[in-house]
């Protein structure tokens, strides 16, 4: 009876720890979108459903320039897009990182026009499934807060 209540208890600190990986690969409309830090910190992705996409959502200040780079891992081409905060707005869009001709990754770079939540929506390029990493990092001041501006 004690080994079924530790291993019960073992089963139940590593289903604890699924609930954000799952957000992560099942955030398929702005409705459930996984919520960014802008401080460059990597989250993991997957699209386990071909054609489908992953939802995220970030707060960013109006003025303030930002960075948004996809790293492939099983899904070997990624496609991002930035959207208005409706959440339908196309704002930009990367399928391949420019600076680099061999990288099948996407990268951004975006000024944000007014305090908001705005969204990124990353998929496969056509069909493809897989797994991916995304950062968004803030890389130049807002016009809010001290000081205020660049």
């Amino acid at each position: 009876m004690m080994l079924r209540m530790a291993v019960l208890g073992l089963l139940a600190a590593e289903a604890a720890a699924l609930p954000q990986l799952a957000r992560r690969s099942l955030q398929t409309s702005p409705d459930s979108a996984f919520r960014l830090t802008t401080n460059g910190a990597n989250v993991d992705g997957a699209i386990e459903v071909a054609a489908s996409s992953n939802w995220f959502v970030f707060s960013a200040q109006g003025g303030a320039s930002y960075e948004f780079e996809t790293t492939t891992g099983t899904l070997d081409d990624t496609v991002m897009d930035l959207l208005d905060t409706d959440a339908s707005t196309l704002l930009d869009e990367n399928d391949d990182d420019a600076r680099d001709p061999n990288s099948y990754a996407s990268f951004l770079e975006w000024t944000c026009p007014a305090d908001g939540d705005y969204y990124i929506m990353v998929k496969g390029y056509g069909r493809a499934t897989g797994t991916y990493s995304l950062s968004v990092t803030q890389v130049g001041g807002g016009m809010g807060g001290v000081g205020g501006g660049d």
